[in-house]
């Protein structure tokens, strides 16, 4: 999909693998991208793609609104069909009182309880890569997912079992908020759980997938990891910056806005193509598509900004720091296969579906 010498086009699968010149050309030549599908031109959208617009988009919910659905399909919310939208396809002020809910329970502090856990279960799965094998599937795919069995008993439990002073506990919270106490409400904590761990198995699969192939890549930038001369905490934001999990989400908007001499009408979804935003050489210089784990990069667009930023953003930093100072401690010489690499399927989430990888202690 193309307006003039530049393009646009929706990816998934293995189309994923390079999408950064597009994205490149888009910020320089087109940032405000008008893409007409020409069997529909009715379904109509514009692509932001420099950090300064997207950062602005993202944080202005008034012209911006998640309340028409995340994707650049129209009818999104009516496609979904459910009583009460989740927390992210709600603007303030509905989606302020739901989020103060339950932020309290997703800040560093109260995910730092879970580290024990997420060690355990990382160490418990490394001796099977020694020979090697798809990380993906035997560590980064599963390690999210550790976290829904508990979180769906433990809304049981909350119900049954309410406590006194829920304290930090996020799930406690909603049920004493009355939101299980029926059917619609029951499903709207149970959507916010299922949207927390999908999310993030989604970012936490995209950004070690990614990481690990960056590294491989890179054995200067890996060697600066395993030598301890910037440690995985620091580098992460970097890994999170480059990989960009969610690529871009959408959002419509409420007025006529005008973006580098480009009319967006009222009512158009607009994607912020947070992966180009990463890479924008006027917030992170001219090497801003090269890997600096000592970089330290502000406002990355990884978790978007604003009231969206992402309630699950310190449990994908756990799991993502945790699984890869084990992984470099473990394996600090570890190769990737980049011709056996695999994409999932999907437009807006890259993520690799197989990671062929050989571990050398």
């Amino acid at each position: 999909m193309s307006i003039g010498t530049v393009t646009f086009t929706p990816r998934g699968a293995d189309s994923w693998a390079d999408p950064w010149g597009e994205y490149a050309a888009l910020r320089t030549h087109d940032p405000v991208h008008h893409v007409v599908p020409p069997e529909h031109p009715e379904r109509d959208y514009y692509v932001l793609s420099r950090h300064a617009d997207i950062l602005a988009a993202a944080v202005d919910t008034q012209t911006f609104s998640s309340a028409q659905g995340l994707t650049t399909a129209y009818g999104e919310i009516e496609a979904i069909g459910l009583a009460e939208p989740p927390l992210v396809m709600q603007d303030p002020p509905a989606h302020t009182a739901f989020r103060k809910l339950v932020a309290r329970g997703f800040t560093p502090r109260q995910v730092a309880d879970l580290e024990p856990d997420v060690r355990a279960f990382v160490r418990e799965r490394l001796p099977a890569l020694a020979d090697g094998g798809d990380v993906v599937e035997t560590l980064f795919k599963p390690l999210p997912s550790m976290m829904l069995a508990y979180f769906a008993a433990l809304v049981e439990r909350r119900r049954r079992e309410p406590l006194d002073d829920p304290g930090p506990d996020t799930v406690a919270h909603l049920v004493a908020a009355g939101r299980a106490d029926d059917q619609d409400g029951l499903v709207a904590v149970l959507g916010y759980v299922f949207t927390m761990v999908t999310g993030g198995n989604d970012t936490t699969t995209g950004l070690l997938g990614g990481a690990v192939q960056l590294l491989a890549a890179d054995p200067a930038q890996r060697a600066r990891l395993t030598s301890g001369e910037v440690p995985v905490e620091v580098a992460l934001e970097e890994l999170l910056r480059l990989t960009s999990p969610v690529q871009g989400l959408a959002r419509t908007t409420t007025r006529d806005v005008e973006l580098h001499g480009v009319e967006v009408p009222a009512g158009r979804k607009v994607l912020l193509l947070y992966a180009a935003g990463n890479r924008d050489p006027e917030r992170y210089g001219p090497d801003a598509d090269s890997l600096d784990v000592g970089r330290r990069p502000s406002q990355i667009l990884t978790f978007s900004q604003g009231s969206h930023h992402c309630l699950g953003a310190a449990a994908a930093r756990l799991q993502g720091r945790v699984a890869l100072e084990e992984l470099l401690a473990a394996y600090p010489d570890f190769e990737v296969d980049p011709a056996g690499v695999r994409w999932a399927p999907g437009p807006y989430v890259r993520r690799p579906a197989a990671v062929p990888f050989v571990g050398r202690p």
